[in-house]
């Protein structure tokens, strides 16, 4: 569940309470947090990065410590793990890290999430211990209060990753206690959201009474105080529907979900929504037209978000190697035989990370590539939706019935028998699979259609590469569609 905005509060907790003498750096980093919580990550860390120098400019120790942990913040998102990690080492060698103990509860935060997204559980666990912990050191009561909670909301957090249901609950307990004993207008935000997560639960354990009276306090709180952020809350509601067996009504809830997301400019969110909705229409509805307008946006906007990740990650590594060659710069004149030793490692770094820049800049055209012909095939399919012989075609294929081929030689002849030209001795199995990519399945929906596993599809098309010599950067299915 997405708690950006509470980080936004947290961290104006923690480093709004001092006044910078510099006032154009602090305001960078105002300026970055707010594109974070925009899930701007480009516009972040260009902000991040430019305080960061301007604060080693002026030797403004708590600008390059907060820059840093800006930096790392941004990196985390984009699954830079190992470079988020060096920028907070970076954050702990600062003489500001140690003024206050708030620094220290964020650093351990962000390295606990690190270490969680690297599936490094007991040390993702070992630091949310040791932020609780520094917690209970802040003075000033109010951040105090906030610091425990969200420590907590991390610990609940990395117990559900690794599905230890208990300790996760005793975490979401507390939560609520404290929440509880805190001023309604001051903490609704993180008790709705708690209520959400203490449902969400209940829906896993299959408790659904005890779910709606969780989600039901949730969402008289967003009603109550006009909380814009709904969706999260909408797809729980749709999740208990579909445990109820009421397919329609969860649909409606998935939809609203969908559309408050969209409302709020939540792309992360909308991007999952429709992942979900393409998928429930394909399981559980016989609309394939649906199902093919989800799918399509959902591909529009997955390209999209990847591509503006790796518009940051490629700064980043520019950022990197235009720091190195200032340190080498730096170095004393005296050592000559050094400088010369780490020109040329800065070289080779500039080559590598300069090749890498290429291939990823060919890789995000392929890819925009790749998106535009599967809009284009699901364009064609969709227009297809109506067709009462396409329709059958599809049901035909999710039940896994042999006379699925059949009719499908009649709508596409031509592609039978071009694949027969292309291999006489083609196996009828080979047929139905091709045929099937043909229909823009996916992996997935083939596996589950036909009985078997994901890996049993996917060594299947990797069989059928090599037999057909279909290069590994082309998109299978395209690949197939364009055989006809």
């Amino acid at each position: 569940m997405k708690l950006s905005i509470y980080i936004f509060f947290f961290i104006t907790l923690i480093f709004g309470v001092e006044k910078s003498p510099n006032e154009k750096i602090d305001l960078l980093l105002k300026d970055s947090q707010e594109s974070f919580i925009e899930i701007k990550f480009n516009e972040s860390l260009k902000k991040s990065i430019e305080a960061l120098d301007l604060s080693e400019k002026n030797n403004y120790d708590r600008g390059k410590m907060v820059s840093a942990i800006y930096i790392a913040k941004v990196l985390l998102e984009v699954g830079l793990y190992k470079e988020a990690l060096e920028y907070l080492e970076k954050a702990e060698g600062n003489p500001f890290f140690y003024t206050m103990i708030d620094y220290k509860v964020e650093t351990a935060r962000l390295r606990g999430r690190a270490y969680g997204n690297l599936k490094m559980y007991q040390l993702a666990t070992k630091e949310f211990q040791e932020q609780l912990q520094d917690s209970y050191k802040i003075k000033d009561k109010n951040r105090r209060i906030f610091s425990l909670l969200w420590a907590h909301q991390n610990l609940s957090q990395v117990f559900e990753w690794q599905n230890k249901k208990d300790s996760m609950r005793k975490h979401l307990n507390i939560q609520e206690k404290i929440l509880k004993t805190l001023d309604e207008k001051e903490a609704f935000h993180m008790l709705y959201t708690t209520y959400a997560q203490i449902a969400d639960l209940y829906i896993v354990d299959n408790e659904i009474s005890n779910a709606e009276l969780y989600l039901n306090r949730a969402f008289q709180l967003i009603r109550k105080y006009s909380v814009l952020n709904q969706h999260d809350v909408l797809k729980l509601y749709g999740d208990i529907e579909d445990r109820n067996g009421n397919k329609k009504k969860a649909i409606e809830f998935y939809e609203k979900a969908l559309q408050n997301s969209i409302e709020i400019d939540d792309d992360d969110a909308t991007r999952n929504l429709y992942k979900l909705l393409t998928d429930y229409y394909t399981k559980n509805t016989s609309d394939i037209k649906k199902a093919l307008e989800y799918s399509s946006k959902y591909q529009q906007i997955n390209g999209l978000i990847e591509l503006e990740n790796n518009k940051a990650a490629e700064l980043v590594i520019n950022q990197i190697v235009k720091r190195k060659n200032k340190e080498m710069k730096e170095s004393s004149i005296n050592y000559r035989y050094w400088i010369i030793s780490i020109s040329t490692v800065c070289i080779l770094i500039i080559i590598f990370f300069y090749l890498k820049n290429v291939k990823q800049r060919q890789l995000l055209e392929k890819s925009k590539e790749i998106i535009t012909k599967k809009k284009i095939l699901t364009q064609e399919l969709t227009e297809k939706a109506n067709d009462t012989k396409f329709r059958e075609i599809i049901e035909l294929a999710k039940k896994n019935n042999p006379e699925f081929i059949i009719l499908f030689q009649e709508l596409y002849p031509e592609f039978i028998e071009k694949l027969k030209k292309m291999d006489p001795n083609i196996r009828s199995s080979e047929m139905i699979f091709l045929a099937m990519a043909y229909l823009n399945f996916s992996s997935r929906e083939i596996a589950e259609y036909s009985f078997v596993t994901i890996r049993a599809v996917q060594i299947r098309k990797s069989r059928l590469r090599k037999k057909y010599n279909i290069p590994s950067d082309k998109d299978f299915n395209i690949w197939v569609r364009n055989i006809a």
